[in-house]
């Protein structure tokens, strides 16, 4: 899978300088740790040898450039405290460049065959996340439109130097990981990972944290049982999204998985994330929510020749809804909770 990473013409030197693609953010003072964890599930869902394209915007100093280059992730998150970029993505050393760059015009065009829709959403509503997700297909079309460009040269060439961090710190969603008497830092540089609640109770704090941990731990055992409850354990999990707009409305669908069998037989799992305990009411709501994104989703798939299954669940912490109400079971309902072994446990409220 693909991911771009917003640069300019100044950031995309220290790319080449270090051999990261780095991030940072902006914390303030309400909410820091859901802001953190926000940051952190975009790189956390990126896996050893995706692709990552920088996506060279414009600056005070220079102007933009668009798509020219394509590396691989050479491995996991890290954090090195005190750095000014201090969410880090290693990268193998080998890129892919081409001498005529594409255009944000040209890559984002409207009437083009396909469309880059997780890049015009990202545009569109002016997220300044520094790294989001696109589906294979687009990892795909955006190579076709690089390569297409008149008089296109494509070269593979290596990076002079990887830098090597010595406080460099993995960046991971710790399930047991609580602190009560938590101080937010006012500099995301500051941060020191260890004191960070991701726990409160027997849940995760907030839904990104949820979000974060989900995609970094899909493809581990510690989700086998999740999977169980909807019948796909036996499936391949191929791309894992995550925040990915919803038309031009500023809503987003929290996790996308595409999976696939051995009969080749795909599926499609919407996945809508709630941080709190539910009711019907609220579940009915979320579910509704799920469908919709269910929809739209199966349009942007099929634009590129995807057919399969489209599977809908709403996840929230574990609720025991009292009400008896006609309910859409389209969409199923797991509920997890995080016992003391801090082995998150999943169990179906609703099928």
């Amino acid at each position: 899978m693909g991911h771009l990473a917003i640069c300019n013409q100044t950031t995309i030197k220290e790319v080449f300088d270090c051999g990261y693609i780095s991030g940072t953010g902006t914390l303030g003072r309400r909410f820091p740790v859901k802001t953190l964890a926000d940051i952190f599930a975009s790189f956390l869902n990126v896996q050893p040898n995706d692709w990552i394209f920088p996506w060279i915007i414009g600056s005070d100093n220079a102007p933009a450039i668009g798509f020219k280059y394509a590396f691989k992730a050479a491995g996991g998150t890290i954090f090195v405290q005190g750095d000014e970029y201090p969410i880090k993505i290693p990268l193998h050393n080998e890129y892919v460049s081409f001498g005529i760059p594409l255009t944000e015009e040209k890559a984002l065009d409207l009437y083009n065959e396909h469309l880059l829709w997780n890049a015009i959403g990202k545009k569109s509503l002016r997220r300044g996340k520094s790294l989001s997700c696109q589906t294979l297909f687009e990892d795909e079309y955006l190579f076709t439109l690089l390569r297409e460009m008149p008089d296109q040269d494509e070269t593979e060439e290596n990076l002079d130097e990887i830098t090597e961090f010595a406080n460099a710190q993995e960046v991971t969603i710790e399930p047991l990981q609580e602190n009560g008497d938590y101080e937010p830092v006012e500099n995301i540089r500051l941060v020191s990972l260890i004191d960070l609640p991701w726990k409160r109770e027997n849940f995760f704090t907030y839904e990104k944290v949820l979000e974060g941990w989900f995609v970094e731990n899909a493809r581990e055992p510690s989700c086998t049982e999740f999977w169980r409850l909807l019948s796909l354990e036996q499936t391949d999990i191929v791309w894992i999204g995550n925040y990915l707009p919803y038309g031009v409305s500023g809503k987003n669908m929290d996790v996308v998985v595409l999976m696939e069998n051995r009969n080749e037989e795909r599926t499609a799992v919407v996945i809508e994330l709630k941080n709190n305990q539910l009711s019907i009411n609220n579940y009915i709501e979320a579910s509704e929510q799920a469908q919709t994104y269910g929809d739209f989703l199966h349009r942007a798939l099929t634009s590129y020749g995807w057919s399969g299954v489209i599977r809908k669940v709403v996840l929230s912490p574990n609720s025991n809804p009292r009400e008896e109400k006609a309910i859409n079971r389209d969409t199923q309902w797991i509920g997890y909770t995080i016992p003391q072994n801090g082995l998150v446990s999943f169990e179906t409220i609703i099928p």
